[in-house]
């Protein structure tokens, strides 16, 4: 399907987009926690502690209109 779509074969689209969002992240600065939420990733040095707590949709929002 993805060769009659122009995606050559073994390219996987999904991951790249998460590869170019987290570029485009670090990019305009993005918080590292609201990056790390938005693409499913925890940071290396999190522990339970870190998925305490409401993540607002206004926080995303106002990161993302960034």
């Amino acid at each position: 399907m993805g060769a009659r779509l122009g995606i050559p074969i073994g390219v996987q689209p999904n991951h790249a987009w998460r590869h170019l969002f987290k570029s485009v992240a670090r990019h305009v600065r993005m918080d590292r926690e609201v990056e790390g939420f938005l693409t499913g990733h925890r940071p290396k040095n999190s522990n339970a502690g870190s998925d305490y707590g409401d993540r607002r949709i206004e926080t995303m929002s106002a990161e993302i209109e960034r």
